[in-house]
């Protein structure tokens, strides 16, 4: 992803497990190359429940080729726009803090599984402070 719409104050804030989330991701893809007719999911661990689906980076205007661009609504898309209203922030005021960074990943047709009850969602953002562990799962 190549956003321009990062403010100064969110790129020196990293979230490790988002990073290591995403490196997760990466070894599943690098899983599917070598075997294609595998195909794996993410599943997060938190303390409401397990919670399944299908990796998404995160909606990005300058990223016309991303695959989930394409939907009509994204609701990662919320990135973005808070990420606008911080730029705006940023040019208006000096020394802005942040309690957190609020990173988040996003999921496709998740399914969320708390205490033998299913919820099914077509896109969810998870905030990474909210997951306890994660892994891949053959689907």
């Amino acid at each position: 992803m190549h956003d321009t719409l990062t403010p100064n104050v969110l790129k020196v804030e990293f979230s490790r497990k988002v990073i290591q989330i995403r490196a997760l991701v990466a070894l599943g893809n690098n899983l599917i190359k070598n075997n294609p007719e595998k195909r794996y999911e993410l599943m997060l661990v938190t303390a409401a429940g397990q919670i399944s689906g299908s990796y998404c980076e995160l909606y990005c205007s300058d990223d016309l080729a991303c695959p989930c661009n394409d939907q009509e609504f994204d609701i990662s898309k919320v990135d973005e726009l808070a990420n606008k209203v911080l730029i705006d922030a940023e040019n208006e005021l000096v020394n802005i803090k942040l309690v957190d960074n609020a990173e988040f990943i996003k999921l496709t047709n998740a399914k969320i599984v708390q205490g033998g009850q299913t919820t099914k969602v077509e896109q969810l953002n998870i905030y990474a402070d909210q997951i306890i562990g994660f892994s891949l799962v053959e689907i």
